[in-house]
C-alpha cells in the first residue's frame, strides 16, 4: 500500500543507517496507506548491518530520542536479511510457488547461518548480551535459495562469505567480484551501473579474448571464485581504456547467476523464478535467465536491493505465502507506492518561488508531445512517488528519443559520462515493433535492444551494441503520460519517450513538489516542469521588476564567493554546496561597497549578460531578496 526509502525524506542518497531514527518515513507512509499504527496488527523489522557484538558507538540499535513507535511493542518481530529478500520478491509476483534466489554482498552474520525470525526483545538480549561469547564464530549469508508454496517456505542451500582483511580487492562471491571491478575503474562507490554500462561498448583489444572461467570455477552450481587474475589487470585512468576488464567482469557475473538459477531449479523443483539481491539490478544478468528457458516464468522485482527487504518484511506479516496475491503482477504492475502529488501541496509551492516561476496551467497530451518533439526537455513530478531505484514515469525526465541531443543534455544535468546510455518507456502493446525482448518490462529490469530498422532514427538510446534498458507502460498505470506517448507517436511514429530519473546527480530521485521545483530552478537545461497537471516555466521578468523597483538582493545563506585570478583578470564566482555561477565583476563590486546589498540603482551594468547572472544565481537560491 506504501513504501518509502529514507533517502527521499532525508536528502540523502544510499540513507539507510542501520538503526531505529527518528528518519524513517514510518509515519508518512501510514498516512499514504490511510491507517494508524493502533490499526497494525504486526511490525517487522530487517537489519542487515546489525550482529552479536556489533551495537555502540556509531551503531546503537535504537537511536537516543526513536519515539516513531515503541520497539519493544509486542508486535514487533525482526527477521533475517535473506528471508526478507526471498519475500519480497515472491510477494510481489504473486506466484502460488517459486524458486527463489537470492545473491547479495552480504546478508545477515549468525552463529547457526539460519534464518530467525524472533520477537524484538529476544532479539535485543540476543545480539547485547556479552556473556559467553568467547570464540564465537559468525557466518554471513552471500546466498541462499529457497522454495515457496502454499504450505510456506524452506531454505535448500546457502553459501557464506569468506571474511577477509582487504575485501575492496579479494573476491569472495558473485557481487564481491563486481563491486570490487566497479570501485576499481572508477573509484566510487555504488558505480554497478556504470560498470554495466561500460560493458556494453565496442573495443577491439586482445583482452577481449580472456574467458571467465579463469575468473571462476563452476561444479554442478558451486562456483569458487578466484584471487590472484587482479594483478594482470592495470586499472586506466580513462574508463573506455577499461571496456575488456568491464565486459571479462559481466560475462562471469552472467555466467554465475545463470549457474545458480540453474542450481535453484534443479533443487527447488518450482518452474517459477524469483530472484533478489542486489546484483538482480544487473538488467544483463536477469535477461540471461529470462531467456535461457530454465524456468517457464520468471519474476525480478522493481527492487531487488536492500531497499526491497522492507517491502519482504511487510509480506512476511502479511503472511503471503498462506495465500499467495495471484492478482498482483496484474493489478500492481508499477512500484509508484510513495509520495502523492497533491493540489494543495502544489499550490503551496508555486506560491513559494511565484517570482521565479510561471504556471502555464493545464496543457493537453497533444501541447506536452509538441514540446517534447521541438527538442524539450520536461520534468515530470504526478502522482505516487517510485519506491525503487529507477524512475517509472512519476518522477522523471523526458525528452524525445529521435534527437541526439536529448541524451547529451541530460547527461550534462546528471553529471554523467556522455557514453552514458538513456532509457526509453514505450507503450506496453506496441515494443515488439521496436524492440527485441521481454514485452512486459515495468521495472526496467531487463535488457532491450533496438530493432535495425529503428536505430537510426532513436538516436538518444543509440548504444554500440543497439541494447537499451526499456519500460513498458500500460494506460491504466499511468493515463496521462500514455497519452502523452499516444500523441507523440500521432506526430512521429514512435509511441516511445526518453525517461531518465528526475535528479542529479550524487542526488535521491525528487519527492516533492517542493523539491521539483527546486530542481527546476537549478538547472537550466530543464526547459519545463509539469508538476501534477501544471505546466510550469521560469519567469524572468517578475524579480526584475521588483528589484527595480527597489528591492534588495544579498547573498543567501551559506553562499560562498570564490575569486580567481588568471592573465591579469579576475573571475568571480557564488557557490553554495555543489552549485556555482560565474557572475559578473560588477555585481561583486556592487554587493562589496553596499555592505552585502545589491540594489539597482547601485548596479553600474545593467546589460543582458549581467542580468542574466543575476537571475541565474535567484534560481539556484546563491542570492535571495532581502526581507
Amino acid at each position: 500500500m506504501a513504501a518509502m526509502q529514507q533517502e527521499r525524506v532525508t536528502r540523502r542518497k544510499y540513507d539507510g543507517r542501520p538503526f531505529f531514527n527518528n528518519e524513517l518515513p514510518i509515519h508518512q507512509c501510514l498516512n499514504l496507506a490511510g491507517v494508524e499504527l493502533k490499526d497494525v496488527t504486526d511490525i517487522i523489522s530487517s537489519l542487515q548491518s546489525v550482529a552479536p557484538g556489533g551495537i555502540g558507538l556509531r551503531h546503537p540499535l535504537v537511536q537516543s530520542g526513536f519515539n516513531l513507535f515503541d520497539p519493544w511493542d509486542k508486535r514487533h518481530k525482526v527477521i533475517s536479511h535473506h528471508l526478507a529478500h526471498a519475500m519480497s520478491a515472491f510477494g510481489c509476483s504473486g506466484y502460488p510457488d517459486a524458486s527463489v534466489l537470492v545473491v547479495d554482498l552480504a546478508g545477515s552474520s549468525t552463529e547457526s547461518g539460519q534464518d530467525f525470525v524472533m520477537p524484538f526483545s529476544d532479539y535485543y538480549h540476543h545480539i547485547t548480551d556479552n556473556k559467553a561469547r568467547g570464540g564465537m564464530v559468525l557466518q554471513t549469508e552471500c546466498l541462499s535459495i529457497y522454495s515457496f508454496d502454499e504450505k510456506g517456505y524452506s531454505l535448500l542451500e546457502r553459501e557464506f562469505c569468506t571474511p577477509h582483511p582487504t575485501p575492496d580487492v579479494f573476491v569472495q562471491n558473485a557481487a564481491s567480484l563486481y563491486d570490487n571491478v566497479a570501485r576499481s575503474i572508477f573509484g566510487s562507490e555504488n558505480a554497478h551501473g556504470q560498470l554495466m554500462a561500460l560493458a556494453s561498448l565496442d573495443t577491439h583489444t586482445e583482452n577481449e579474448t580472456n574467458q571467465f572461467n579463469e575468473l571462476m570455477t563452476d561444479v554442478d552450481g558451486h562456483i569458487t571464485f578466484h584471487n590472484g587474475w587482479q594483478e594482470r589487470f592495470s586499472i586506466n585512468g580513462d574508463p573506455i581504456r577499461n571496456i575488456p576488464l568491464a565486459k571479462l567482469t559481466q560475462n562471469t557475473l552472467q555466467s554465475a547467476l545463470l549457474s545458480y538459477a540453474e542450481r535453484s531449479k534443479k533443487i527447488g523443483k518450482s518452474n517459477k523464478f524469483c530472484a533478489a539481491g542486489g546484483v538482480f539490478l544487473n538488467i544483463l544478468s536477469n535477461s540471461a535467465i529470462f531467456d535461457s528457458g530454465i524456468f517457464e516464468s520468471c519474476y525480478f522485482p522493481g527492487s531487488p536491493h536492500d531497499a526491497g527487504i522492507s517491502i519482504g518484511c511487510a509480506f512476511f506479516g502479511q503472511r503471503i505465502w498462506e495465500a499467495p496475491h495471484l492478482e498482483y503482477q496484474d493489478k500492481y504492475n508499477t512500484d509508484r507506492l510513495g509520495t502523492d502529488i497533491l493540489e494543495p501541496e502544489i499550490m503551496r509551492a508555486l506560491d513559494h518561488h511565484d517570482m521565479f516561476i510561471t504556471d502555464n496551467g493545464r496543457q493537453t497530451p497533444e501541447d506536452i508531445a509538441r514540446l517534447l518533439q521541438d527538442g524539450k526537455i520536461i520534468a515530470r513530478c504526478a502522482g505516487r512517488a517510485e519506491f525503487g531505484p529507477r524512475a517509472l514515469g512519476g518522477r522523471s525526465l523526458l525528452a524525445s528519443p529521435l534527437l541526439e541531443e536529448s541524451k547529451i543534455r541530460l547527461n550534462k544535468i546528471k553529471n554523467r559520462q556522455d557514453w552514458r546510455p538513456v532509457a526509453p518507456i514505450i507503450q506496453q502493446d506496441k515494443i515488439n515493433d521496436f524492440f527485441n525482448g521481454p514485452t512486459v518490462s515495468p521495472y526496467m529490469n531487463y535488457v532491450h535492444y533496438i530493432k535495425e530498422d529503428h536505430v537510426h532514427a532513436l538516436k538518444a538510446l543509440a548504444h554500440p551494441d543497439r541494447s537499451t534498458r526499456a519500460q513498458t507502460l500500460l494506460r491504466s498505470t499511468d493515463p496521462v503520460l500514455y497519452d502523452i506517448m499516444s500523441s507523440f507517436n500521432d506526430a512521429t511514429g514512435y509511441p516511445v519517450l526518453v525517461n531518465t530519473s528526475l535528479n542529479g546527480g550524487g542526488e535521491p530521485i525528487i519527492d516533492n513538489a517542493e523539491d521539483a521545483i527546486t530542481f527546476f530552478r537549478h538547472n537550466e537545461d530543464v526547459d519545463f516542469l509539469l508538476l501534477g497537471e501544471h505546466l510550469l516555466s521560469r519567469n524572468e521578468t517578475s524579480w526584475l521588476q521588483s528589484f527595480q523597483e527597489g528591492n534588495k538582493l544579498r547573498l543567501s545563506d551559506g553562499t560562498l564567493t570564490n575569486i580567481i585570478f588568471s592573465k591579469g583578470k579576475r573571475y568571480v564566482f557564488f557557490i553554495k554546496g555543489r552549485l556555482s555561477v560565474s557572475v559578473d565583476l560588477t555585481i561583486f563590486d556592487a554587493v562589496n561597497k553596499n555592505d552585502g546589498y545589491l540594489s539597482y540603482a547601485l548596479l553600474e551594468s545593467k546589460d543582458s549578460a549581467v542580468m542574466k547572472s543575476l537571475f541565474t544565481a535567484l534560481m539556484f537560491g546563491l542570492m535571495e531578496f532581502a526581507r
